[in-house]
């Protein structure tokens, strides 16, 4: 019998309502049943009944719930702040195997099971790329010398940190499709969880992992993370072929990752928007809202099949 699909979520307890928020999404619209990863920093014990609860979907094949396990030393190391931004580094299901990591700040709108399946060929992880580094690496080629300059500056401070960076091949870590027996093939395993490698860099663990397997990616469909909906990929600042290509993941995005504040499950008010997400999103303030209803449908679905709203708690 085919290995089943697993899924793998690393939290701390303030985003382990939105992990399970994000995981209900996909075992409801999954094709075949999911084994559900979920690894967790710190104590949990008032949300126990939800993932219980979530183990009884008729999608979920099984469902694992263990503590994150950090190298002994790593608080010295890399500080209590890191322990947050570095879990994804270690949180690799005992299995092994395959597995599709999501960030929790995700909810699937469509079938994510042809997505954990995807052919890698022989590359470790599958990713996305980050939309705000592509939009960066074009806007450092702007016509504007004031506006080249600011973004020729933002890239070369990652440049001075990461040996191997590339904007225009930076790719986004809140969805990863993991292959950990290519990744051990490689003898990339170790490297992976060497946390000292983190100091230095300005977004840790997305930097760490973009340095780590730069040339080793293979590229997914937009549409298997759209974060805020993609609509950074709709300016002018990217050429048109780079909008065209990008222009299903804005129209039917399979996955909605919401990057950056703020996040859907948070009050928002005009003034708020304004100042969070940009004056420049005011003309896209219909999708941007409707993202957000789409988020409000997927936790309410969750919150009555879970027997209670898991942000409440």
């Amino acid at each position: 019998m085919a290995e089943r699909a697993a899924l793998l979520y690393c939290f701390d307890k303030g985003y382990a309502a939105a992990s399970l928020v994000s995981a209900h999404s996909v075992l409801d619209r999954a094709s075949a049943p999911l084994v559900v990863h979920f690894t967790h920093d710190g104590p949990i014990d008032q949300m126990r009944p939800f993932f219980d609860k979530l183990a009884l979907h008729p999608r979920c094949a099984d469902l694992h719930l263990r503590p994150l396990t950090y190298p002994e030393g790593v608080g010295d190391t890399v500080g209590r702040l890191l322990r947050v931004y570095c879990g994804r580094l270690l949180a690799r299901p005992p299995e092994g195997g395959r597995v599709l990591y999501l960030d929790g700040d995700t909810v699937a709108l469509d079938d994510l099971v042809p997505l954990a399946s995807q052919d890698l060929a022989h590359h470790p992880i599958g990713a996305v790329q980050d939309t705000m580094f592509l939009s960066w690496h074009h806007k450092a080629q702007a016509r504007d010398p004031r506006r080249r300059r600011r973004y020729q500056k933002t890239l070369a401070a990652w440049s001075s940190s990461m040996a191997s960076f590339r904007a225009d091949r930076y790719f986004n870590s809140g969805v990863l499709l993991i292959d950990y027996d290519r990744v051990d093939a490689l003898g990339l395993n170790a490297a992976m969880q060497d946390l000292d490698r983190l100091a230095g860099l300005r977004l840790p663990d997305q930097d760490f992992l973009n340095d780590l397997f730069t040339g080793q990616v293979a590229w997914l469909d937009p549409r298997w993370n759209a974060q805020w909906g993609n609509i950074e990929t709709r300016r002018r600042a990217l050429p048109a072929d780079i909008r065209a290509g990008w222009a299903a993941s804005r129209r039917t995005p399979a996955l909605l990752h919401f990057i950056g504040k703020p996040k859907p499950w948070q009050a928002l008010t005009g003034r708020e928007f304004a100042r969070l997400l940009g004056l420049q999103q005011i003309a896209d303030l219909g999708r941007v809202l409707a993202m957000r209803r789409a988020y409000a449908q997927a936790r309410a679905k969750a919150a009555s099949d879970l027997g209670g709203d898991p942000f409440l708690v």
